[in-house]
């Protein structure tokens, strides 16, 4: 869009030059003689001024602290703030150089007549697709202030809940860590050191013995390569996934796992449900609202069957109807859509949807912990009692051979 310096009096003795973007020069004059101001000289001016922007948008920022920006963006405009002096509030407070940076760049842009919308758009790390759609249709209604405060209160709940599945796994994780690190310190330390005592004997070691001394010389001998290798295997593990190929077939194993794929498919469901829940009620047209939230979702399997729905509504279709056969959308789930999508009422068929899926989730959460931590301190136990019952059966050995 082109962009326009404009002179105008601050008072009689004194000037000021600011820029704007406009698709006009009348345009650009309305846009000026809304906030008061009255310009003496306009002109068309060739050079992209947002290329003398700072370039820092490839850094991110935590997802709770985008979600308090938005509560206390939201706060402010509700409040009777205008959105300039909002956006400097914020910006004043932050102690993020980068951070204060960012904001600084979008008040500039703001400032010069572009839309907030807009000026998001370049920062997709950290306001994705979603954001700036409901951003946007908060602009177009007029509704900026309540756009972000249901913006603050999906990103919170969706915390919540992804908070709840690290917890859930903080414990078993601290589990395998501390187990793993007590073999190999066992079998790199303490194994050693029984074998000098063992090498000395003149009999045949038991079997389990003997295994034991192999994995702590293969270890001593080799760990390092191992560790090497591992190393390269997570690296081409990566680049592989980076692929469409790879994240597909990510997406096929996910949903093969036992538990774990129906916890992750119910996951899904509910992020599908809860954001185009809050587009659809924001007042974003379905096809636009659909662009934006298939991308949000992880797997690819799901996503291909969103796209192909979407293209069955595009083409005068029904999206519910065409998510059958149900592999991976329960019937429920499609009928459900199908009720909204004949009474006009999608947003609170897909709020009853994200209700069901969050207590599902929760639900799985609580059967996971209680199966997964039992389960990882007995095998935990049965490797560690393994190794040490190795180490002392030649001891006892020798003691029924001396009694």
């Amino acid at each position: 869009m082109p962009l326009f310096k404009y002179i105008a009096k601050q008072s009689p003795n004194k000037t000021f030059e600011e820029v704007i973007e406009a698709a006009s020069k009348e345009e650009a004059l309305e846009k000026i003689s809304k906030n008061g101001i009255y310009p003496v000289k306009i002109e068309e001016i060739k050079k992209d001024l947002t290329s003398s922007f700072p370039k820092i948008k490839d850094f991110r920022i935590r997802y709770k602290d985008i979600t308090l920006f938005t509560r206390q963006f939201s706060i402010l405009l509700r409040s009777g703030v205008q959105l300039l002096s909002a956006l400097n509030i914020l910006k004043n407070q932050s102690r993020n150089q980068r951070y204060r940076q960012m904001l600084a760049d979008i008040h500039t842009k703001v400032k010069t007549g572009v839309d907030l919308s807009e000026s998001l758009k370049d920062y997709p790390k950290i306001f994705g697709p979603f954001y700036v759609a409901m951003v946007q249709a908060g602009e177009t209604s007029g509704t900026l202030e309540h756009v972000l405060s249901r913006i603050s209160e999906h990103r919170k709940r969706m915390e919540e809940i992804f908070s709840h599945v690290r917890s859930a796994l903080a414990y078993p994780v601290l589990i395998s860590i501390v187990g793993i690190g007590t073999v190999v310190y066992m079998l790199t330390s303490v194994m050693p050191r029984l074998f000098d005592i063992f090498s000395g004997l003149d009999r045949q070691l038991p079997l389990s013995t003997r295994m034991m001394i192999n994995i702590s010389d293969f270890l001593l001998n080799w760990g390092l390569w191992l560790l090497i290798f591992l190393a390269v295997l997570i690296l081409l593990m990566k680049r592989f996934l980076s692929r469409s190929s790879g994240r597909r077939f990510w997406s096929r194993l996910q949903t093969k796992i036992p538990l774990l794929g129906n916890f992750l498919i119910k996951i899904e469901l509910m992020r599908f449900s809860r954001t185009l829940e809050i587009l659809v009620k924001s007042g974003i047209p379905i096809l636009k609202a659909l662009e934006v939230t298939i991308p949000v979702l992880n797997n690819e399997l799901i996503k291909e069957r969103l796209v192909e729905a979407r293209q069955a509504l595009k083409e005068g279709g029904s999206f519910a109807a065409s998510l059958k056969p149900p592999q991976f959308f329960p019937e429920f789930m499609v009928n459900l859509l199908l009720v909204g999508e004949e009474s006009g009422r999608l947003g609170e068929s897909l709020n009853e949807i994200g209700n069901a899926y969050e207590r599902e989730t929760e639900e799985s959460i609580k059967v996971m912990v209680s199966l997964i931590e039992p389960l990882m301190i007995l095998v935990m136990g049965v490797v560690v009692g393994f190794i040490v019952f190795s180490m002392l059966l030649p001891l006892f050995d020798i003691t029924a051979g001396i009694g």
